[in-house]
């Protein structure tokens, strides 16, 4: 499900979306330089890359980590701000960078929330729960 600021590709571009809209069953979207509604289903989603996470602040810290009975031995990259550590953890299972584990600490603490994700846009919201809008609302392509 996609959000206001998320971005998504539309026609092999990425856009921005800046407005949604529901009519009967369709969810419709606006999105930035387009000047009519389109389907939801017209756009598709952006997996996450190597080169979209160093782009946007993520330092490659380790490359084997074991996390529950999960392996994870890709890359893990970490994202610093604000008192939050952001794990992003990529999992040996897949060849592509397509499936992740992230873990967000705060200030520290062992508190922390651990999702899965495939998506630029997931990742966006993610940090947009931990008040990290201006990161996630900037991010780069």
């Amino acid at each position: 499900m996609y959000a206001l600021n998320d971005i998504v590709l539309y026609k092999g571009e990425p856009k921005r979306i800046v407005s949604l809209s529901n009519e009967y069953v369709e969810t419709y979207i606006k999105l930035e330089d387009i000047y009519s509604n389109i389907l939801q289903n017209g756009v598709e989603p952006i997996e996450i890359s190597n080169s979209f996470l160093l782009k946007n602040g993520f330092v490659l810290k380790k490359l084997l980590v074991t996390f529950d009975e999960d392996k994870f031995d890709k890359f893990v990259y970490v994202y610093l701000n604000d008192g939050f550590v952001i794990e992003l953890y990529i999992s040996e299972k897949d060849a592509d960078l397509n499936v992740a584990r992230l873990i967000i600490h705060k200030n520290g603490t062992e508190n922390m929330i651990d999702v899965k994700l495939n998506y630029v846009h997931e990742l966006q919201q993610a940090f947009r729960m931990c008040n990290l809008q201006y990161a996630a609302d900037n991010f780069k392509i």
